[in-house]
């Protein structure tokens, strides 16, 4: 064999070789679900959670069996902001509040699909033009 046919023939087994590598890591990989506090509760309760890690307020688990990872955040956060938001109205006036999600959708995404803008807009009590839907509006 020449020399061109072999470097041809190395090359297209090195890209099989990442290739399947690539394929292989990426079913191994965890993909983190979005659960409410609720849902997060239930679990625990019913023992179908495995561990759970609690980096500041936002809660991590992760499920047993399937070893499927998830998030939500604490209770603490929405009181914090429901008791936040209305003193820095007070002072300087909030026409909006939203998150990274909404200003640069598809570029930011926190606080993210497990955040209860329902929940903070009831513990609020404010219009609903000043709190955003759950969803990130399109940009």
């Amino acid at each position: 064999m020449n020399s061109t046919l072999k470097s041809l023939l190395f090359w297209i087994v090195l890209v099989v070789v990442g290739v399947l590598i690539w394929n292989f890591s990426t079913k191994l990989q965890q993909h983190e679900r979005t659960a409410t506090f609720s849902e997060f509760m239930s679990a625990v309760d019913s023992g179908s959670v495995e561990s759970v890690t609690i980096p500041g307020q936002e809660i991590v688990g992760v499920s047993k069996g399937t070893h499927e990872t998830f998030h939500t955040y604490a209770p603490a956060q929405y009181d914090a902001l429901a008791r936040l938001l209305p003193a820095i109205d007070h002072v300087r006036g909030i026409r909006h509040v939203v998150g990274h999600e909404h200003v640069a959708p598809g570029r930011k995404i926190d606080p993210g699909p497990g955040f209860d803008w329902v929940r903070l807009a009831s513990r609020l009590q404010w219009d609903d033009e000043r709190i955003p839907p759950a969803k990130p509006l399109a940009g």
